[in-house]
């Protein structure tokens, strides 16, 4: 028997692969580090989720990520740091190019036909987000930023050069920034929406276990995630882009639900039939077999 890629596609089944994986987010808005732009430099947050395929091309990914991002900014007098916790749930399609790469005729699913699959994604997410700043230090001490680079407990006046006590950072972001209301905006709300746009590739080294590699880069449609925005003023006036971010990661899928990928029907599955028995057959018992029998 032959068939075509459209019979073959009719008769796969596709079952849910789980995912889990880690990776590096990397905040791109208006506090930022002089490392913003180095996608390995960041916090590290844990991802999960089900793909779902829809055929040998295209997938759903139903995924969340959980962690924190953050930003740090000391520079011509812009002293701004910020981390919040983050949860991002969301919905993406991918599409693995099969078209091109797929072996025409070939009675697998495509991922067992290649050991790698690049792949691109389009998606759509929601961000809860509760950013904080690190304003004091262990023992309630606000930060003074003065020109000559040190942290001290008093403000910068001449008369204060000599009485004022050199401070640490100690990295605890305990103070709420929309609770401060620096820029009059009141309880603005915390989340937001973002479209995911992502490339990777799928390393495909068994049957039922996957290692992906990718990046994603992820438009946002807000702004304060940072709590510096266009309306700010002086050393906390914004630009008016949103704070978009970076996610690049690595996951492992597990397909834990694959029996076979292709459903037994009849004309198919020929060799469980037993011919010997329909050729001897004799329903009514009359010692004329059913292929004689008048």
């Amino acid at each position: 028997f032959t068939f075509t890629q459209e019979e073959i596609e009719q008769y796969l089944v596709y079952k849910p692969i789980l995912y889990v994986g880690w990776g590096n987010l990397s905040f791109l808005g208006d506090v930022r580090d002089n490392y913003y732009a180095n996608p390995l430099v960041g916090r590290h947050p844990f991802t999960a989720g089900i793909n779902r395929k829809i055929n040998q091309e295209f997938s759903l990914d139903f995924n969340i990520i959980k962690g924190n991002m953050s930003g740090i900014e000391r520079n011509n007098g812009r002293n701004l740091n910020f981390m919040t916790d983050v949860f991002i749930g969301g919905v993406s399609v991918n599409y693995n190019f099969g078209h091109i790469l797929k072996k025409p005729n070939v009675f697998l699913p495509l991922e067992e036909q290649r050991i790698l699959l690049p792949f691109f994604s389009l998606g759509i997410e929601s961000i809860f987000f509760n950013s904080k700043t690190d304003m004091k230090d262990a023992q309630g001490r606000t930060y003074h930023y003065w020109s000559d680079g040190t942290i001290r407990d008093l403000p910068e006046k001449p008369e204060n050069e000599m009485n004022s006590v050199v401070l640490q950072r100690d990295y605890v972001y305990e103070t709420d920034l929309r609770e401060l209301n620096l820029d009059g905006l009141g309880k603005y709300r915390q989340t937001g929406l973002a479209i995911p746009i992502g490339l990777g590739v799928d390393f495909n080294f068994s049957k039922r276990a996957m290692l992906r590699i990718g990046a994603s880069y992820h438009v946002n449609f807000d702004d304060l995630i940072d709590n510096v925005s266009i309306v700010g003023e002086g050393n906390r006036k914004g630009d008016e882009k949103n704070d978009d971010f970076f996610y690049t990661y690595i996951s492992f899928k597990f397909d834990i639900f694959k029996s076979e990928k292709v459903v037994e029907l009849d004309g198919i599955g020929l060799n469980t039939i037993d011919f010997e028995a329909i050729d001897n057959a004799d329903e009514d018992q009359d010692g004329v077999i059913d292929l004689w029998d008048e």
